[in-house]
């Protein structure tokens, strides 16, 4: 007869414990979805192997709709085609965009990553989709959306193609970068075209290379934003609104925020060294800050629009590209303005735009006119107008000289055919 073999009681609590562990120790697994029963995330059968993907596994979705009607959180989600609609999940370490549609909504936390890929358009159809994570967008499929659709990112967004970002249907869908948008690994453009996307943005704008071209709708650049990079922020026929300062090009660093064509507007101060005006309208109020750059260049005209343009920094006016003005636009120079071409500042339309000069107008490096012709700007001179080449011309209408201003260099101030006010004594040397 055998004896039994007792245990201690703490041996059979830890064995006990120990292979509950080993049973219940859940393994990663990779779900695909067929749905073939119905469209219910949470129905094992319409997966492949069945059951339900839960934290830490990964699913794969390529036809069909996949419906998940409550909060949940998964390590990685690919989308090829089909579409999913999502209450609330969270890919947690990898999503890979391929094609098909995003519907509800859909976090990619920080130190998670996204990947765009593929020919395919991505859809975002009334979808709220936040990537805080480190997303890659690259491939030829572009970005569309609809029915009031935002994406947000609050991580790394780097664009390494040239595709669109489209408004296909429904109310307009919206990109609002509060991290870092960057476009890089291509020389070509990144379009917001005419019907695009809304975009909002307080974050960095880092253009390495290439373009990423606001070309139609309105968008908006925030107080907060930064704009970087060899390449430029292109305004080419958008309506976009500034608030709050702008930086283009800090101190050390590069940088283009270029008005192509359409408008500038808003309340808003552009600080840095990269703002580059080659067309298009301003309107609203602009400063250049102290200490900023900005330049005027081309051949198209530049209009100032109502707008009230403060220059406490300096700008310089290159290219053939005349100055227009109505509507009682005023550009009130505190700074430095620098005059090297030979072009007009004439007035187009509506009540009379004012130039006043407090700080430095300055003529150089041209040996011909800049003109204030019959139908112009009226200079309002207060400061020091130093022309150290060519002549600064009055060719009509009225202006005034007044008290304390005055004229230097070798160069001339040409009176021909304007009525001028003297309204005290103005000192001129150098001639």
């Amino acid at each position: 007869m055998r004896r039994p073999i007792w245990l201690p009681a703490p041996f059979l609590l830890c064995l006990a414990l120990g292979l509950v562990a080993w049973g219940g120790a859940a393994q990663a697994a990779t779900y695909n979805w067929t749905g073939s029963v119905s469209s219910d995330w949470g129905d094992p059968r319409n997966w492949s192997p069945q059951g339900v993907p839960v934290a830490g596994d990964s699913a794969t979705v390529s036809t069909g709709l996949a419906s998940l009607g409550q909060a949940a959180s998964i390590s990685a989600l690919t989308l090829t085609g089909g579409a999913v609609s999502v209450a609330d999940l969270a890919v947690t370490n990898s999503f890979n965009w391929q094609g098909g549609e995003v519907r509800g909504t859909l976090a990619v936390p920080a130190g998670a990553t996204a990947t765009l890929t593929g020919s395919a358009d991505k859809v975002l159809r009334g979808a709220s989709l936040t990537l805080a994570g480190s997303t890659s967008w690259e491939g030829e499929g572009n970005l569309t959306g609809g029915d009031g659709a935002t994406l947000t990112n609050t991580g790394l967004f780097e664009v390494r193609g040239d595709s669109q970002l489209l408004h296909a249907f429904g109310n307009r869908p919206s990109f609002a970068n509060r991290g870092t948008l960057r476009k890089l690994g291509s020389s070509g453009q990144t379009v917001f075209p005419n019907s695009s996307f809304f975009f909002s943005n307080t974050g960095t704008v880092d253009v390495q290379s290439g373009s990423i071209v606001l070309a139609g709708s309105d968008h908006e650049l925030k107080d907060g934003t930064l704009i970087t990079g060899d390449g430029k922020l292109r305004i080419a026929g958008a309506r976009v609104t500034g608030t709050g300062t702008v930086t283009v090009a800090p101190s050390g660093q590069s940088g283009t925020l270029e008005l192509a064509s359409g408008v500038l507007t808003g309340s808003s101060t552009l600080a840095g060294t990269g703002f580059l005006w080659t067309g298009g309208d301003l309107q609203g109020a602009l400063t250049i800050a102290s200490g900023a750059q900005g330049v005027l260049d081309g051949d198209q005209p530049k209009t100032l629009r109502g707008a009230q343009v403060t220059n406490l920094g300096t700008l310089v006016w290159k290219g053939t590209g005349g100055l227009s003005g109505g509507d009682a636009a005023l550009l009130d120079n505190q700074g430095v303005f620098i005059a090297t071409n030979d072009a007009a500042l004439t007035h187009n339309f509506g009540v009379r735009p004012t130039f006043t000069n407090s700080g430095t107008l300055r003529k150089q490096d041209s040996p011909g006119a800049t003109t204030f012709p019959n139908s112009s700007f009226w200079l309002n001179q207060r400061g020091v107008l130093d022309l150290q080449s060519g002549t600064l011309s009055l060719a009509g209408g009225n202006h005034t000289l007044a008290q304390g201003s005055s004229v230097v260099g070798s160069g001339k101030l040409l009176l021909s055919g304007a009525y001028v006010s003297l309204e005290g004594a103005v000192t001129v040397s150098g001639h």
